[in-house]
């Protein structure tokens, strides 16, 4: 450690709102610091506050000035507001990118769906890795989540030791992966630490959060008790479908399930390519079908006439379109958001 160094952070994205997280360490002297970026994320729009504006990415302008310095980028997980940022934005810093198999894997499955998407590499390092990257000792923990392969990132320096914690549930009974590995937090905890980054959306809240495996078996009894078809949406990915296969789901006469969407349709091949994947005989079974996206759709339609359903309709005809068979035609019906179509 040389004289005048230091240690600093600083959050570029995800402090103070849901998503695009993007943090920086910095170490050394104020004009010759080497940097470390943990996570690349991006934020969703919202039609009240940004209508038209799906996709809100940080600002790396900071970085891209810096990149001949930043030593690389760790992702704690496969979550769109951790990753998603990374097609789009890496091309302006061209570092190495660092991630588990799992989110390794799941990255590649979705930069193989984006045309054009650069080529990326990743340096794929196992659960629970200690590797170094300039002045950074970075050792990654397991944590709960709801996706495979969740870390905290312990990063040791000359200066001292930050946990940075990603996003983590202290959950007894997980429904993807092992619990959080306190005895690793622990023992890290004896060993002493400068500061704690933590991530937690809901930590101002008393009390403590309900098990995943909980919100399994409710949904699974929904679905059971269910007498005619049932349609989910989540945001979570795979959680969901991953609690149903592996969580006790629903036994019934006909078991499938229509998936549609393309991260549904990447996912299941990376999950079994680490896995973590096993549905159980007489569970339900993945099926992608345009076919039956389509006449689902039809059918709600039928029965909610208004307008902005059929053109909500016309909408998940056509992204059913474009995520299972390729782009639509130049001349299909589109749905502009205010339930007018146009041809």
């Amino acid at each position: 450690m040389a004289a005048g160094d230091e240690l600093v952070f600083a959050p570029l994205g995800g402090v103070g709102e849901i998503g695009m997280n993007l943090s920086i360490y910095g170490f050394g002297p104020e004009r010759r610091r080497t940097w470390l970026a943990v996570d690349l994320g991006v934020a969703f729009g919202s039609e009240e506050l940004l209508p038209g504006v799906d996709l809100i990415m940080p600002d790396v302008r900071f970085l891209a000035e810096e990149r001949h310095n930043l030593v690389g980028i760790v992702l704690t997980h496969a979550h769109e507001d951790h990753f998603g940022a990374l097609i789009d934005l890496w091309p302006r810093l061209r570092v190495p990118v660092y991630a588990t198999p799992f989110t390794a894997a799941l990255f590649e499955a979705k930069r193989l769906g984006e045309p054009g998407a650069p080529k990326i590499p990743i340096e794929v390092v196992p659960l629970g890795a200690r590797f170094t990257l300039g002045p950074f000792d970075i050792e990654l923990v397991s944590v709960a989540h709801s996706i495979p392969e969740s870390n905290a990132l312990i990063i040791r320096t000359p200066l001292g030791t930050v946990l940075h914690t990603g996003d983590w549930k202290l959950d007894p009974t997980p429904v993807i992966g092992a619990p959080t590995d306190e005895a690793k937090l622990r023992a890290l905890g004896a060993e002493g630490v400068l500061a704690l980054i933590g991530d937690s959306t809901n930590a101002v809240r008393e009390g403590r959060s309900p098990s995943e495996a909980d919100v399994g078996r409710s949904l699974a009894e929904l679905i059971r008790s269910a007498k005619g078809r049932v349609a989910v949406t989540t945001l979570v990915r795979l959680a969901l479908g991953h609690s149903i296969h592996r969580g006790g789901g629903p036994r019934c006469p006909h078991p499938s399930t229509l998936q549609t969407g393309l991260s549904t349709r990447q996912q299941p091949p990376s999950f079994r390519l680490c896995g973590r994947l096993q549905p159980r005989r007489g569970h339900l079974r993945i099926q992608h079908s345009a076919r039956a996206a389509d006449r689902f759709a039809r059918q709600r339609s039928k029965k909610l006439p208004d307008p902005v359903c059929r053109g909500r309709r016309l909408l998940l005809t056509r992204w059913k379109r474009k995520s299972l068979l390729g782009p639509a035609p130049a001349n299909s019906l589109r749905y502009s958001g205010d339930a007018s179509m146009s041809q």
